[in-house]
């Protein structure tokens, strides 16, 4: 019998007692035991009789699931001497609050008696559904749609959601370090042998509930200093207001013209969109890719891959790149020496960030410059630098902003708007600069967005239109002396699905140079078919005029992708392109569980310059990741190996909280570590996924289970225990945690009052104590938690949540009973046919 089964028929023997408690109703002839009982709200009539909930002559209170189509949380219920039926305000509250707009969730709270509780009755003439279950022991909810919060639609909009936030319970301390590990042999090519490990290591967490600290460490045993040390900073949140404080190493935001320098000091931001943490392999501003290591970069547009790149650290300009016809969507798929993979989209039309009437956002950093060069931080303490960016929803279809960079050699200030029509969004920016080398100029962008659901076909039609110009000598903070060699340029793409299996795409650009600088052109156009369920093709031509940076002729690039799904984990795809003479086949398989499972990755490519066979196998443990890679070049011929290096990667978490530490996979902002009590013996916590129920962590020999989390949202895990004992009370089967940024929670699995009890009371006379309430308490732990019993018309009774010991229950007619609960037996325990003690007036 498996875990779940044990626990579920463990409650089953309280359930039936208390619903048999609630229930209560004389034994009808044989012919009229057809009487149906339904969930009720009130006091129901029934066809032949009715039914009575309370009999207990006082108001009862229990804790019982609140759900929808998942469960909410636990609330507290109060059943009436009436049979009227209330729900702890406070509970309700916290169960709804997730799901319910602040105006909705007010308007429920104002709800509340003196007390605290909310009839059902009152809920209903407000509009919200909720059934009780009487048989089930659970409330069922219906929320108003008009109550809901909204959710963001995709016409290139972002609006601010207002989410309640709750107090930090969090760990006082808690930090994890989050590894990125790499071995490499090299068979033939540069170097060959054995190299030293490389390794990426983020240090993070969070100190007295209040401060969260950030720290990106580098490793590499083939330098000379091999230890790095990237950046460090301490950040202080106030999510209730979306802002957050940063001190040291920060990373600002750029926007439209500005330019992106790293900088140390303070920073404030109220940023809606990414308000939790994380890192990233690369970082980007709306034209800059940064990365930290060297990286080979596959540029895919539309979807369709259509160049790889091999770049070192550094940091790179998106126009620069030879990414073909910019008016369409563009990806980055970064992969680094470390195996680490990052996905970076661009699609050359900055995003239209409409804000909600009143409601604003900003970005201040101001410090010293502090760029990253040779492996270490360099510290200009004598090159002050500020630069920050303002916006505000003016009104539902207009947002204004302001944005500027100051520095002593350059300064640069800036004014943005955002407009809804019925024609379309529209988005205009500008900037002024002045530098001390080139003196002043300006910049221009005017952006267009159109977006038209279809009627008879799935999804929209779209058109975007880009038009900017830059004086020859605007500068920002990171380029102080510039020379700009394009004068204006302009981008146009349409998109629209034509069938319900064919789908489109065409975009021109234009670039107008600047002294020597020739004009460049370029236009593409891609057409996707679905073929079946599982099989995609796409064909694709891309012109570009020649004299870029990365050729010196027109080319025209034919593109044929096709792609075919084996069942729900194995792809097969295969590629072919005229301008490089590039034909590529690949193969892919997802795992199907989040643990001991792996993944697989295999490719071949072949191309004018060189042939290339590169592999992987990842396997997914519960305490982190191991990956194996191979990859090897041919030679044209592709008789002869030019280059064969093997890599063995790993990467996981170790983190603590409150005394305990867990390993597990990686962390990228908070985590929760869950151990077993020592009741269970060693039996492993196994926890499982809220909506997919596969495991996501385990206990076991390298200790508590680790369970990644993420900020500034409430979330349930959901746990069990293997071979969980008959009669084991794990209580809920779920905790709740609200994370901040970077915090960490410990829990315990179990616990002393884990005895469930099951058997029959009698009354002074010997006979079944009937239809009666009562409270057990420990009679040596004051502070144990109190065990409602209920008696069924037959006497008897079950309760969960005792402990070894001696227990006194009260009931509510005076009779007083004692149970004594031997340590070390089963959890359980079957008494029957109890009789009272004598105890001068008992009172529950």
């Amino acid at each position: 019998m498996n875990a779940i089964a044990k626990m579920v028929l463990s409650r089953c023997c309280v359930g039936l007692s208390i619903a048999s408690a609630l229930l209560p109703f004389n034994p009808a002839p044989a012919a009229a035991q057809d009487t149906a009982i339904t969930p009720v709200d009130a006091p129901v009539q029934t066809a032949r009789q009715q039914v009575k909930l309370n009999t207990t002559g006082q108001d009862v209170v229990l804790d019982v699931p609140l759900r929808e189509r998942t469960p909410l949380g636990q609330v507290g219920v109060r059943i009436g001497v009436d049979d009227a039926i209330s729900i702890s305000a406070l509970d309700l509250e916290k169960a709804l609050g997730r799901l319910l707009t602040l105006d909705a969730l007010t308007g429920v709270k104002g709800l509340a008696d003196a007390e605290g509780w909310i009839s059902l009755s009152q809920l209903s003439g407000s509009g919200y559904q909720i059934r009780f279950d009487p048989v089930l022991l659970e409330l069922i909810v219906e929320l108003p749609i008009e109550a809901r919060l909204g959710q963001t639609l995709s016409l290139g909009l972002a609006t601010a959601r207002d989410e309640p936030v709750q107090p930090d319970q969090s760990a006082r301390f808690s930090a994890y370090a989050t590894y990125r590990v790499s071995w490499d042999y090299v068979h033939q090519g540069q170097r060959e042998g054995l190299r030293r490990p490389r390794m990426d290591l983020d240090v993070n967490g969070r100190v007295f509930r209040r401060f969260a600290f950030e720290n990106q460490l580098g490793y590499d045993g083939e330098l000379e200093s091999p230890f790095v040390r990237q950046s460090s900073r301490l950040i202080f949140d106030q999510p209730e207001a979306q802002m957050r404080w940063t001190g040291g190493d920060l990373e600002p935001r750029s926007i439209a013209f500005q330019g992106q320098e790293d900088i140390a000091g303070l920073g404030l931001q109220r940023l809606y969109r990414g308000f939790a943490g994380g890192r990233t392999v690369t970082s980007s501003s709306a034209r800059r890719l940064t990365l930290q290591r060297n990286a080979t970069v596959d540029v895919l547009i539309n979807g369709a891959r259509v160049r790889t790149l091999q770049l070192g650290p550094g940091n790179y300009d998106i126009g620069d790149l030879p990414l073909t016809s910019g008016s369409n969507n563009v990806q980055l798929i970064v992969q680094d020496e470390l195996g680490r993979r990052e996905v970076v989209s661009f699609d050359f039309f900055s995003d239209f960030l409409l804000l909600q009437p009143g409601v604003d956002e900003f970005d201040l950093q101001a410090g010293v410059r502090a760029p990253y060069v040779f492996g270490e931080r360099d510290y200009k303490t004598d090159e002050a630098l500020a630069t920050g960016f303002y916006r505000r929803g003016i009104s539902d279809s207009l947002t204004l902003g302001g944005n500027f960079q100051l520095s002593e050699q350059v300064q640069q200030l800036g004014a943005e708007g955002v407009i809804a029509t019925r024609y379309g969004l529209f988005k205009g920016d500008f900037a002024a600069s002045n530098s001390d080398q080139a003196g002043g100029g300006y910049a221009a962008r005017l952006e267009y967005r159109y977006s038209q659901l279809l009627r008879d076909l799935p999804g929209a039609r779209r058109v975007d239109l880009s038009l900017e110009t830059r004086s020859e000598k605007f500068a920002s903070i990171d380029a102080l002396d510039p020379t700009n060699q394009v004068a204006l340029v302009a981008l146009a793409r349409y998109s629209q699905p034509i069938s319900p299996r064919w789908s489109a795409s065409a975009g021109v650009d234009y670039s107008m140079g600047r002294n020597d600088q020739p004009d460049r052109y370029g236009g593409s156009a891609f057409a996707s078919y679905n073929l079946s369920v599982n099989t995609n093709v796409n064909l694709g031509v891309i012109y570009q005029s020649g004299q870029t940076q990365f050729s010196d002729r027109d080319e025209v690039n034919l593109r044929v992708d096709i792609v075919h799904r084996f069942g729900t984990r194995s792809t097969v795809n295969a590629s072919l392109e005229s301008a490089e003479r590039r034909a590529r086949i690949g193969y892919t398989r997802a795992p199907e569980s989040p643990l001991d499972d792996f993944g697989v990755s295999a490719q071949l490519e072949t191309n004018r310059d060189v042939a290339a066979l590169d592999a992987t196998v990842v396997y997914f443990s519960n305490r982190g990741d191991l990956e194996l890679a191979h990859q090897t070049a041919f030679d044209t011929s592709g008789s002869e190996i030019v280059a064969q290096t093997t890599s063995l990667r790993a990467g996981g978490s170790i983190a603590f909280a409150d005394g305990r530490l867990g390993i597990g996979r990686s962390i990228y902002d908070s985590f929760a570590i869950l151990s077993p009590h020592s009741t269970l013996e060693g039996r492993p916590v196994l926890v499982r996924g809220r909506f997919s129920q596969q495991p996501v962590a385990r206990s076991g020999l390298f200790g508590p289970a680790l369970v990644p989390l993420g900020a500034y949202s409430a979330q349930f895990v959901p746990y069990d225990v293997e071979e969980l004992p008959l009669g084991y009370d794990l209580g809920t089967g779920n905790f709740e945690f609200y994370p901040w940024l970077h915090s960490g929670f410990s829990r315990v699995v179990g616990s002393q009052f884990n005895i469930t009890v099951v058997g029959s009371l009698l009354d002074v006379e010997g006979q079944p104590l009937t239809l009666t309430y009562g409270v057990a308490r420990a009679e040596a732990d004051p502070s144990a938690p109190e065990i409602e019993i209920f008696t069924n018309r037959t006497g008897r009774f079950g309760a969960s949540g005792l402990a070894p010991g001696a227990w006194l229950i009260r009931m509510t007619n005076g009779l007083a009973y004692r149970l004594m609960i031997e340590s070390g037996g089963e959890s359980l325990v079957r008494l029957e046919g109890l009789t009272p003690i004598e105890i001068a007036e008992v009172r529950p």
